[in-house]
């Protein structure tokens, strides 16, 4: 049998977030860092420190993403690594979904070779949605995390159940290992 544990992902639009209250009901969480080359997440700054936090306090295990735009994958993943700085015990994600101008896969496996330089004893975590990614390899990544969305509100433990059993379905060479 397998165990479920909890997360969230967090950006700008959730802003202000009690990391302490989230490491109460989930097990980890990630934050993004950056997008592109020219954005920074204003709530990075106060959000690392406290997930670090959580992390020695606790279990909770904190992660950090980056969301690929359609420019040079190798450059987010600088920027990315200039802004997030030490991730020693975090967990590392590259978000590659539609946005203004969509990665390509180019881009996306550039990007994830350049975190790896920057970040070597870390597996590379992939949010790459099936209904964006389609059947496209996602075995450049270390872990796929996919999209099953659920409606409603609550705490985790009470919305898993509805996520239907397809949507840990594998694409592109790798099963999910995380679900959002």
């Amino acid at each position: 049998m397998t165990s479920v544990i909890f997360g969230v992902d967090c950006a700008s639009f959730q802003g202000h977030v009690d990391w302490a209250r989230v490491d109460e009901v989930c097990a980890f969480g990630f934050s993004k860092v950056s997008e592109g080359t020219g954005y920074i997440n204003p709530y990075w700054a106060a959000a690392k420190p406290a997930m670090e936090a959580r992390r020695k306090a606790t279990w909770f295990l904190p992660g950090a993403y980056l969301f690929l735009d359609a420019s040079n994958g190798t450059a987010q993943a600088d920027h990315f690594a200039a802004i997030a700085g030490n991730l020693d015990g975090w967990a590392i994600a590259i978000d590659v979904e539609r946005s203004a101008g969509s990665p390509t896969m180019t881009q996306a496996r550039d990007c994830v070779a350049r975190l790896r330089q920057h970040y070597p004893h870390h597996k590379i975590l992939g949010y790459i949605p099936h209904w964006y990614w389609g059947g496209q390899d996602t075995t450049f990544t270390d872990v796929l995390w996919a999209s099953g969305y659920v409606n409603g509100s609550g705490a985790p433990a009470a919305l898993y159940p509805r996520v239907p059993a397809a949507s840990w379905d594998g694409y592109g060479g790798r099963n999910p290992a995380l679900l959002q």
